[in-house]
């Protein structure tokens, strides 16, 4: 949740509410006054839609129809960029307000119509589906991350030092080419993935890494509600991992004991496909044990807007249909303005899980990657750089795996 002040949480829960929006187009600012009522809305997600899943890297949406075009030029709309933050009053009678900041988008549609200006805009999150080069490269999460980010033309919103904070965030891994990625965005996915969590744009832009569950202190009761919930009647446990081995052409399953819940499937993440066995074992026990921490209470939910809320925030839930308290963490959200905050939670049941759905593991990602009578190449780059002193420098670690018999040769070339 953004951090936000004591007052600005109290004025939340208030039966009567004034808040606002405002926006900057470039330098062109606009309010509330400048919107068609009932046209703002702002979605976005982190998970998939019918069960918990990690590595979600979703691209956050905003629609609004503006009723003057700003002396902005027709057909020089796409592509400039919007700035949005939602105002809350918290004392009338001295007019002071806290400000919320919504996020930073980039107008991908515009269309002129008889009610005004019609926007589609992307978060930053957009910026990644670039295509990928068929690069390798080694490094730290906050390494790769970093080079990703560079090569997009978008911030890292992360520190090293939160980077290695996160699980297997001071583990050094290698990405080879030929993995199946067509963009940025898809390596970005697998990475998400080995932190037990997904990426996403923040409010000002930046791509961060997550992972579920962050305590948001918000509860919500019935008066707060304002259509009818719905909450399962059971919570969501994930105990077993299973991630495709390209190699051997087979399944590697890592779980949790005891081993009663449902399971996680990574594919064939290409960072997890080199090392030792006993390497992947623990890096994929640090990913299980993370998401093992996920027992949350799948629903859907419309109440007040609250902006301040983040993806993988924990909502507390009482009274009504709800029970005592539900524990419910936030995977998607629509926010509309002056209408409903809708928000969902996903996870199977359970009880779902036996012996022979852990069994049915997803090989889809194994294909014969090699290919006969061809001659390849492949570019590596380092994720960061590399000072090279008087002593023995490692600079380039490259490794190669292949089905068929077959002929590999290494030429490096440093700058």
């Amino acid at each position: 949740m953004y951090s936000v002040s004591a007052a600005y949480r109290a004025a939340m829960e208030e039966a009567f509410q004034r808040h606002r929006v405002k926006g900057k187009i470039g330098n062109i600012n606009f309010d509330g006054a400048d919107i068609l009522k009932d046209t703002l809305e702002v979605s976005n997600q982190c998970s998939d839609s019918k069960d918990l899943s990690l590595g979600g890297v979703f691209v956050g949406k905003l629609k609004l129809t503006l009723l003057n075009d700003f002396g902005i030029t027709r057909g020089t709309w796409l592509g400039r960029e919007i700035e949005l933050t939602f105002e809350q009053q918290l004392d009338e009678e001295n007019d002071i307000w806290e400000a919320v900041p919504v996020g930073v988008f980039e107008i991908s549609e515009a269309n002129h119509t008889e009610r005004g200006i019609e926007l589609v805009c992307y978060d930053h999150m957009s910026k990644l589906d670039k295509a990928y080069p068929a690069l390798a490269t080694n490094g730290t999460i906050y390494d790769i991350m970093s080079l990703i980010c560079a090569r997009c033309g978008v911030l890292f919103g992360l520190t090293q030092k939160q980077c290695e904070a996160l699980p297997n965030g001071k583990v050094v891994f290698g990405l080879y080419p030929d993995n199946g990625c067509k963009t940025w965005r898809d390596v970005v996915h697998y990475v998400a993935q080995l932190v037990g969590g997904f990426a996403t744009a923040d409010r000002h832009g930046a791509i961060v890494l997550k992972n579920f569950g962050s305590l948001s202190g918000y509860n919500v009761d019935t008066r707060h509600r304002l259509t009818g919930s719905k909450f399962s009647d059971y919570k969501t446990n994930y105990t077993g991992l299973s991630v495709v081995n390209m190699t051997e052409k087979s399944t590697r399953y890592i779980n949790v004991s005891p081993d009663n819940g449902l399971t996680l499937n990574l594919g064939s993440n290409p960072f997890l496909q080199y090392g030792t066995e006993a390497t992947i074992k623990e890096i994929l026990t640090t990913i299980i044990e993370t998401a093992n921490t996920i027992k949350y209470t799948p629903f859907n939910s419309a109440m007040v807007g609250n902006p301040a809320l983040d993806l993988g925030d924990i909502i507390i839930y009482t009274d009504g249909t709800a029970g005592t308290r539900s524990m419910c963490c936030i995977m998607s959200y629509t926010w509309k303005l002056n209408r409903m905050y809708s928000v969902n939670g996903f996870g199977k049941n359970p009880s779902l899980a036996t012996a022979q759905s852990k069994a049915e593991k997803d090989i889809s990602g194994l294909s014969g990657q090699s290919k006969a009578d061809t001659l390849q190449f492949f570019t590596y780059e380092n994720a960061k750089e590399i000072n090279v002193g008087s002593s023995e420098t490692l600079i380039c670690d490259l490794r190669a795996t292949h089905t068929k018999a077959t002929f590999v040769d290494f030429w490096i070339e440093a700058k």
